[in-house]
C-alpha cells in the first residue's frame, strides 16, 4: 500500500508539473534563465548581483550565526532580542509583519516560536510548523514570511524563505506544481512543495553555480519581481 501511495504521489506531481506548462504565464526554465541573465549577465558571482541581492542577506545570516545560532536556541538559552535583530537586518518582511514579529518575540510565546524554528532546521517539519503557528497566531503573525525567515537564515542550504505572490508567480512561469500546492494559510504540504521548487531551481541553474538557497531565492525574486528599471547600466 505504501508503494502504491508513493507512486500515486509521484504521478500527481508529474501531472501537476505538466499541467503547469499550459498556464498563460508559462515561459519555462529557459525563459527564467534568460530573464535572470538579462538582469545579471555575470550571474551569481557578479558584484552587481551580490550588491543587489546577496550581501544584505548575508548580514542577517551572519548576525544570527554569531549572536543567535540554532545550537544556542536549541539549548534553551534563547536571546529573543538577538533573534528580533536578525529579522530587522533585511527588508524582506513588510512593516506590518515586522511589527507583529516584535510583538511576538517580546511576548510569552517567543520561546515556543523559536523552538519550532529549531525543529524545522533539525528536519522535523511537522512539529516545527505546529509550534511556530500556534505561537504566532495570537499575534496575527502566522504568515509565510514570518515563519520561514528564521529557519532560512539559520540554514540557507536546507531551508527556504517564502514570499508568496512572487514565488507563486515564478512557479506559474516555470510550470512547477507549487502553483497548485500553495495555500495562504501556512502548512507543511505547501512548505515541502516550496523546498521541491527550491531544489529544482538549484538544479536548473546549476551552470550559474548557486551557493545556497539565498541564491535560489534571489533567482526566484529577480525573475518574478524585477522590472526593466532594475536592469544594470
Amino acid at each position: 500500500m505504501e508503494i502504491k501511495k508513493e507512486l500515486l504521489e509521484e504521478l500527481r506531481a508529474k501531472l501537476a508539473n505538466y499541467v503547469g506548462r499550459v498556464h498563460p504565464n508559462y515561459f519555462g526554465w529557459d525563459g527564467a534563465m534568460k530573464r535572470f541573465s538579462t538582469l545579471f549577465p555575470d550571474g551569481f558571482q557578479s558584484d552587481y548581483y551580490c550588491k543587489k541581492e546577496r550581501n544584505y542577506k548575508l548580514v542577517a545570516r551572519d548576525h544570527l550565526a554569531e549572536h543567535f545560532p540554532p545550537e544556542l536556541a536549541m539549548s534553551g538559552n534563547r536571546d529573543t532580542e538577538a533573534a528580533l535583530e536578525g529579522y530587522r537586518k533585511t527588508n524582506m518582511l513588510s512593516k506590518f509583519e515586522q511589527m507583529r514579529v516584535q510583538e511576538l518575540l517580546r511576548g510569552s510565546n517567543a520561546q515556543a516560536f523559536i523552538a519550532g524554528a529549531a525543529d524545522i532546521v533539525l528536519g522535523d517539519l511537522d512539529t516545527g510548523f505546529s509550534r511556530m503557528i500556534a505561537a504566532a497566531k495570537p499575534h496575527d503573525a502566522a504568515k509565510w514570511p514570518v515563519l520561514t525567515y528564521l529557519p532560512f537564515f539559520w540554514s540557507p542550504k536546507t531551508q527556504m524563505f517564502l514570499k508568496p505572490t512572487v514565488t507563486k508567480d515564478f512557479a506559474e512561469r516555470v510550470g512547477h506544481r507549487f502553483q497548485y500546492d500553495y495555500e495562504p494559510t501556512p502548512n507543511v504540504v505547501t512548505y515541502r512543495s516550496l523546498l521541491n521548487l527550491a531544489s529544482q531551481t538549484a538544479q536548473k541553474t546549476s551552470d550559474l553555480g548557486p551557493r545556497d538557497n539565498i541564491d535560489v531565492q534571489s533567482f526566484i525574486w529577480a525573475v518574478g519581481a524585477y522590472t526593466d528599471a532594475d536592469l544594470p547600466d
